[in-house]
């Protein structure tokens, strides 16, 4: 870590350059004797990240950022806050500290806190930040976490572990059995020094396959921010209930927060009607959760078709996903699209024979505007177009 780079000229010129371009900058002289600018390209590359991620660390004077690689599995603010109020106590372990967001907001929840990471340029970037932000009951080491776990005797209230999501040749995965540390029933044997483990996944994680293959599940939280999945989060313990809940999380909007049981989700036919007034979409953290059936009972609306994963009411609802205001029930047609020749709309499509890109290649229908078309299929399994307007809560 080389600690010139907090010297103020420094800071200052990466602040007043954070939209440079940085390739035509590495390959000027230095503008500094003792700071490269290879390293000062680091620094501008992932504070950029930061800003709309984890603005505390951002504001903050003097924070030290590691390569932009290292802030792209990183916890934004929002996620680690949401993570840090799930479980409170004395003691816990992150095994996997990274760049340490998680760990600064489970500082706030526990009394003591102990973090690993096998990078030790990671660790000691982190170490002087949290010393920055005056993480005073946080101890960091370089060393395997997980190792560190089955070797003590302690008694924790929480082991956390971030598995990173790329293998050995640097490739991106998801599945838990391909991250390191590999995530899979063994976890279990951690639950006698540990009251609670807490495990950060991919929001591309097959659920159902999961909790197939890992015990005493007994939370899913799936995360998203601004109707999208961030992350999904596995609770495990020791538990004799053995049933399952689902927690589908709005960041933005927790209002719209919607929980049920895993045994719940039953996917198999069930009674659709005809179109209504007001048309729902999912977000994408329920339709993360497979609980399409479930949409229907909870909000009491009705299933356009039972592939479809669209939802109609006479009355407008408050419901976690996209509202809209059915203006046209068309038939699906070259004549009934013959108005949005050449103009702009914005396409979904659900349950239907083409995509998007096929629709508007076909149509010569242009991206964008205020016009909202979805193009999907109806109770009787006929070919339709909603002409909708979107309503914003």
């Amino acid at each position: 870590m080389n600690k010139n780079i907090l010297s103020k000229n420094v800071q200052d010129f990466i602040d007043e350059n954070l939209f440079i371009d940085t390739f035509k900058f590495l390959l000027k002289k230095n503008v500094f004797k003792k700071v490269s600018n290879k390293e000062i390209i680091v620094q501008i590359q992932s504070k950029s990240k930061a800003k709309d991620k984890i603005l505390k660390w951002y504001n903050t004077e003097g924070i030290l950022y590691p390569p932009k690689i290292n802030l792209e599995q990183t916890s934004s603010e929002m996620t680690a806050k949401y993570k840090a109020q799930l479980i409170r106590g004395n003691s816990m372990v992150d095994a996997t500290c990274g760049f340490g967001i998680d760990a600064h907001y489970f500082s706030k929840s526990f009394n003591k806190v102990k973090c690993f990471d096998l990078n030790s340029k990671l660790i000691e970037i982190v170490k002087y930040n949290s010393n920055l932000l005056k993480q005073n009951n946080v101890q960091y080491f370089n060393e395997d976490g997980i190792k560190y776990c089955k070797k003590t005797t302690d008694i924790y209230d929480l082991l956390y572990i971030d598995p990173s999501r790329r293998n050995t040749f640097n490739k991106k995965v998801f599945l838990l059995n391909e991250c390191h540390p590999v995530i899979n029933n063994d976890i279990n044997q951690f639950l006698a020094k540990f009251n609670n483990i807490l495990i950060k996944c991919s929001p591309l994680l097959d659920l159902k396959q999961t909790l197939n293959q890992i015990n005493n599940i007994v939370d899913i939280h799936i995360i998203g921010v601004k109707n999208e999945v961030k992350e999904i989060l596995i609770k495990i313990k020791k538990n004799d209930n053995c049933r399952v809940k689902i927690y589908c999380i709005e960041l933005t909007d927790r209002s719209k927060d919607i929980s049920f049981y895993f045994d719940q989700i039953n996917n198999k036919e069930i009674t659709c009607s005809n179109i209504s007034t007001y048309l729902y979409e999912p977000s994408p953290m329920l339709l993360k959760s497979g609980a399409f059936n479930v949409i229907k009972e909870i909000y009491n609306l009705e299933k356009l078709n039972p592939n479809s994963h669209l939802y109609s009411s006479e009355k407008l609802i408050s419901f976690q996903g996209r509202h809209f205001k059915i203006s046209k029930l068309l038939d699906y047609n070259k004549n009934n699209l013959k108005v949005y020749y050449n103009n702009q709309a914005n396409i979904t499509t659900r349950n239907f024979p083409y995509s998007v890109q096929e629709l508007r290649r076909k149509h010569k229908i242009k991206d964008g505007g205020s016009n909202y078309l979805f193009f999907t299929t109806d109770a009787d399994n006929n070919l339709k177009i909603l002409v909708v307007n979107k309503i914003n809560e």
